[in-house]
């Protein structure tokens, strides 16, 4: 890459599908942006159960993965891909695309730019056009395109990119990949990335067999999508090891990662519902592990409530993996909560998009809990609120 380029945008503004997952009749857009036109960093996809919710994220966090070139080949100097996570795009009959606002910084000048990811059938990235009208409207100077277009088994590379744009930023992703965070919302990591979290949000024994190294936890570097599904007892994906990994870094280059991760943790989740009764407070040496104190008896992590290990998978994960631009999905935020505390989930990923401007967060529900306490249309100082309702049947 030649020039210097940080991102200091990447906002979603529409996901088109074509004859993916449920939506197989029609067209189906969201728009993720204010009546107003502005991106918005909170949004709530509201449906019945079985409607598609888990199908948008999913193709939001299949496509994000294509910005990695390093999972790319090249064969006669053009790019493939193998696979594109989805069965419907990968069988051609199914069609997405993604369309960002991307707001990239050089030493120059600041330049923002309508970016579409797009994957599938017969050009995916035709779905929906841009003219110059729609580019002026979100102050953008020009559209670039990066496609997967199926080719026999296998997918080819589209760019539309007269700047080089696209190429600069799989440039500047490629560089960082594997790079840490150092800090809380880490402002030299200025790339983007996408934290997915799936509806099962575990967190399991760890096996007491296994050895447990202090060393760098799976995923912990850098890269532009980290998944969090089901509960697993290795070691190097636990909660636990990431909080033990965030002591040794701190002790070693002198961060207070761990103190702010277990601060927020425990500020806005723990003192909230049991005031100083249950806390976060630490690791200890051996076996290493995280220590919740309960009534003054220590636990571990995994003897917490279902709901409990739920919101803080979610509190934990959020601030140690966030970069200095990152959109976090979470399917359905309430599972496994009691109504009261479905409106507290909400209400702390809230406060997380006034406090942390980098985040853009796009949840799913079927609560009605959340609905209410989302309350679309209330302004509030630090939130850009948006929402789509799949098939308006929840009551």
């Amino acid at each position: 890459m030649e020039r210097k380029l940080t991102v200091e945008g990447f906002e979603p503004l529409f996901l088109t599908l074509d004859r993916v997952g449920p939506f197989q009749e029609n067209l189906e857009e969201i728009d993720f942006t204010s009546e107003q036109n502005s991106p918005c960093n909170l949004f709530m996809l509201m449906s019945a159960n079985g409607k598609g919710k888990t199908t948008l994220l999913e193709i939001m966090t299949h496509l994000m993965g294509l910005l990695d070139k390093d999972q790319l080949y090249i064969e006669k100097g053009v790019f493939y891909s193998d696979e594109l996570g989805h069965e419907d795009l990968e069988e051609g009959r199914g069609r997405a695309q993604w369309d960002l606002l991307l707001t990239l910084v050089t030493p120059e000048e600041k330049s923002r730019i309508i970016f579409t990811i797009a994957a599938g059938g017969i050009a995916p990235w035709s779905l929906k056009s841009w003219d110059q009208e729609d580019l002026q409207r979100y102050d953008a100077s020009e559209h670039c395109v990066l496609g997967f277009e199926k080719q026999g088994r296998r997918f080819s590379r589209t760019l539309i990119d007269e700047n080089n744009w696209v190429l600069d930023l799989q440039d500047l992703i490629s560089e960082n990949i594997g790079k840490q965070p150092l800090e809380v919302q880490d402002e030299g990591l200025r790339v983007p990335k996408l934290i997915y979290f799936t509806a099962y949000r575990d967190i399991l024994h760890i096996d007491s067999k296994a050895e447990r190294p202090i060393s760098v936890p799976t995923g912990r570097g850098y890269t532009p999508v980290r998944t969090f599904d089901r509960g697993s007892v290795s070691w190097n994906d636990s909660p636990d090891q990431l909080l033990v990994w965030l002591k040794w870094l701190d002790a070693n280059n002198g961060t207070q990662l761990l103190e702010k991760t277990m601060r927020i943790l425990n500020e806005k989740f723990f003192e909230i519902v049991y005031q100083k009764r249950k806390k976060l407070t630490g690791t200890k040496a051996y076996p290493p592990e995280a220590i919740i104190r309960v009534d003054g008896q220590n636990h571990r992590l995994d003897r917490l409530s279902s709901g409990e290990k739920s919101i803080l998978q979610l509190m934990l994960r959020i601030p140690a993996e966030m970069t200095g631009k990152t959109l976090v999905l979470i399917d359905e935020i309430g599972v496994h909560l009691h109504p009261n505390w479905q409106r507290l989930a909400y209400l702390l990923i809230r406060e997380m998009a006034i406090s942390f401007p980098s985040l853009t967060f796009i949840f799913s529900s079927h609560s009605l809990e959340v609905f209410d306490a989302f309350d679309y249309e209330r302004e509030e100082e630090g939130l850009v609120k948006g929402g789509f309702i799949i098939e308006d049947n929840l009551t």
